[in-house]
């Protein structure tokens, strides 16, 4: 995971995308091939296609959310459809989200 730009602007959020997410925790199993899960923050919205339960970033990539009915509908009653930041650990299942923090209206730039 990637740390924090505190030379940046106000608006840039600390959090991975999907993609980064990935890369990283791909360049972390090539250093430990055991490695089984890897922890990451993504900032994302929560969607379902096909029946299957997704967290999809601004750039339109997602990753499948492997996790309980009770997290699942805590990341929902959070995000109220807007892109929150998710803390959780990336496995070979998809991403659990462990913990949910909504986006500051400062960190989203809105007016």
């Amino acid at each position: 995971m990637r740390p924090p730009d505190l030379a940046g602007s106000e608006s840039t959020l600390f959090g991975d995308t999907v993609s980064a997410a990935l890369a990283d925790r791909a360049d972390a199993i090539a250093k430990d091939p055991w490695l089984q899960t890897f922890p990451v923050a993504i900032v994302g919205r929560p969607a379902v296609a096909d029946g299957v339960r997704l967290l999809v970033d601004d750039d339109g990539a997602s990753v499948s959310l492997d996790t309980s009915d009770d997290r699942w509908y805590t990341l929902l009653a959070i995000s109220g459809g807007r892109a929150v930041q998710v803390f959780g650990e990336l496995g070979p299942e998809g991403l659990d989200p462990i913990a949910t923090e909504p986006l500051s209206v400062q960190q989203i730039g809105a007016a």
